[in-house]
C-alpha cells in the first residue's frame, strides 16, 4: 500500500481588525481568527510592516502585535507560510500621543 502525503494549502485565513489605528506608543494587537479549510497543512501566517520607522510586528501564535512607533501611515501585509501566496494587507495609521 503506498501512502501519499497530501499538502493542503490555506485558501483564506480571517483576522479581527481591517485597520489598525493608534497613537504614537500604542501596541495593538490583530488575531489570526479562522483558517480555511481547517485541516491546512500549514495554517501559520506572517506579518511584515512596509514602513518599519512608523511601525513594527512581532508575532505570537495567531497575535500580532504591532508597537506604533511615529506618526504616520503604512501598511502590514499577512502572508501564508505555506507558498500559497493568500495574503492580506491592512493600513497602518499612527496619529501623535
Amino acid at each position: 500500500m503506498r501512502v501519499v502525503n497530501s499538502k493542503v494549502n490555506l485558501t483564506d485565513f480571517t483576522l479581527d481588525k481591517t485597520s489598525i489605528n493608534g497613537k504614537v506608543g500604542d501596541t495593538v494587537v490583530v488575531n489570526k481568527t479562522a483558517v480555511t479549510p481547517q485541516n491546512a497543512t500549514d495554517g501559520k501566517v506572517n506579518a511584515t510592516v512596509t514602513d518599519s520607522t512608523v511601525a513594527t510586528a512581532s508575532t505570537s501564535g495567531n497575535a500580532y502585535s504591532f508597537v506604533l512607533k511615529k506618526e504616520g501611515t503604512t501598511s502590514a501585509k499577512f502572508l501564508a507560510n505555506d507558498g500559497s501566496g493568500v495574503n492580506k494587507t491592512l493600513t497602518i495609521t499612527v496619529t501623535a500621543a
